[in-house]
């Protein structure tokens, strides 16, 4: 087994972990994503527009998957253009405040997976040093 073999053991201690934080990075980055594709009804709604095409077809295949995805969300029985606008910023929002909350949870068990296997590297580092013979500290120079 080569060096990396032997460093991705290290890991094995934190699996659960590591995927908790492949998991939040993968649905913080699709969800900063999706804070683009919603400032579309939002700048449609702006500029006077209707938030999203109507269900009969037009717009471009981002807008129809739009309109399909959170569609009820943003213009759900709301009729007038105020009360759209009102949803497309309170689901923008939403969203940016979840993407927010998953990129911290990632960076949090990134820095936590780091810091527990350096201290395993260190720990077995001691261990390893505590195994040698005074002999061997003798006649190797520190430094």
């Amino acid at each position: 087994m080569g060096r990396s073999g032997r460093l991705l053991l290290l890991l094995r201690p934190y699996t659960l972990l590591f995927v908790a934080n492949l998991v939040a990075t993968f649905v913080a980055s699709v969800l900063d994503g999706a804070t683009f594709v919603l400032l579309i009804p939002f700048l449609r709604t702006l500029f006077g527009q209707e938030a999203l095409p109507a269900a009969g077809g037009g717009g471009s295949a981002v807008e129809r998957l739009l309109a399909a995805i959170v569609g009820p969300l943003l213009v759900g029985g709301a009729g007038s253009p105020g009360a759209a606008l009102r949803n497309v910023v309170l689901v923008l929002v939403g969203t940016l405040v979840i993407k927010n909350v998953l990129s911290y949870v990632a960076a949090v068990s990134s820095v936590a997976i780091q810091e527990n296997v350096v201290r395993d590297l260190r720990v077995r580092l001691f261990g390893h040093l505590q195994t040698l013979p005074l002999d061997f500290f003798q006649r190797t120079r520190g430094g």
